[in-house]
């Protein structure tokens, strides 16, 4: 299947077509077209076909999936999007933990739909280098947190003074 017939079929309101052309990519895709399957994310009004794009997104299990993936979370896209990939990233296998600051930073400065999912995924990462967890937790400690928020940064708060409290090099957040 062509870029063109991908683009196509994703664009469909076939939920047939769609959902065969995701099993495409799935089976035979590559990571050029994950570019591609992100502005569908940020376009697309079906909730249904945006939910099948983020279960493609998060089976991903090739580690060069990652900084495509960051390099689209990092810039300046939809909250929507924004909030998607997230969910993607929570979802993942894949290691994420060097960018916990870029993280800490959307608990801090987004709206509260994206510090939740950004939280979810501080929360679910594996390990934290003890000296990322002490750069966060400085960045977290020195704001007053609106009042929607006030519960997650305290509990990013309990999480990051946790791993700091157990040094030892890459170890489990549990």
């Amino acid at each position: 299947m062509t870029k063109n017939e991908i683009i196509q079929n994703l664009r469909t309101e076939n939920r047939e077509l769609f959902h065969h052309t995701i099993n495409e990519i799935k089976e035979n895709g590559d990571l050029d077209i994950i570019p591609l399957l992100f502005d569908f994310m940020e376009e697309t009004q079906n909730y249904e076909f945006e939910r099948a794009i983020v279960r493609l997104l998060s089976d991903i299990k090739q580690s060069r999936f990652k900084p495509v993936l960051m390099e689209r979370l990092q810039k300046n896209i939809s909250p929507k999007l924004r909030v998607a990939l997230l969910e993607v990233v929570w979802e993942s296998d894949i290691d994420f933990s060097e960018y916990i600051k870029f993280f800490t930073e959307l608990i801090i400065s987004e709206d509260f739909k994206i510090a939740l999912e950004a939280h979810t995924v501080i929360s679910n990462l594996k390990y934290i280098r003890l000296q990322d967890a002490e750069e966060a937790l400085k960045a977290v400690e020195s704001i007053s947190p609106a009042s929607d928020k006030k519960a997650l940064i305290e509990d990013i708060l309990y999480l990051l003074r946790k791993r700091i409290q157990s040094p030892e090099e890459d170890s489990p957040l549990e």
